[in-house]
């Protein structure tokens, strides 16, 4: 039933864009596709208990994206903050630091932690195959503290 359903030519793009982003992520890496299907509160603290990981976020320059960069930032996981323009990416990565600052009670603790917090602006607009093409030759070029340029996991927000 196809009813209700629309499709227009950027949300076929942008689909079809992740899904190309996929595959030369999946070819070029060794990443985890998929989370495991729980509760976010659940996953949020078992993340804690495990080693930090290289998280890939597309659209987290606003809304659940940016809220959930910063809460895997804050646990201390490596973030790729993927956004349209690099100008949208890098205000993401002032946010989140400038939310940091305003939340915490201690203004050292808060420089900090905002010194620690790893997050990796970068442009990726899903809806350019060229922008795409540019984003993951620029991923080859990052590297993590230990050497690696894999992720962990790839969140497609």
């Amino acid at each position: 039933n196809n009813e209700g359903i629309e499709l227009n030519r950027r949300s076929f793009t942008t689909a079809s864009a992740a899904a190309a982003l996929s595959a030369l992520l999946v070819t070029s890496s060794s990443v985890v596709p998929f989370l495991p299907v729980s509760p976010a509160a659940a996953y949020y603290e078992e993340s804690s208990k495990k080693a930090k990981q290289r998280i890939l976020i597309t659209g987290s320059n606003s809304g659940i994206g940016l809220d959930a960069a910063q809460r895997l930032a804050l646990k201390g996981h490596e973030v790729v903050l993927a956004c349209r323009t690099l100008a949208k990416a890098n205000i993401a990565a002032d946010t989140i630091k400038t939310n940091i600052a305003n939340d915490s009670e201690d203004a050292l603790e808060a420089i900090a932690t905002i010194k620690n917090i790893k997050l990796i602006p970068m442009e990726c607009d899903l809806a350019d195959l060229k922008s795409i093409d540019k984003f993951v030759n620029d991923l080859k070029k990052t590297t993590t503290t230990n050497g690696e340029n894999s992720f962990d996991a790839v969140c497609y927000n």
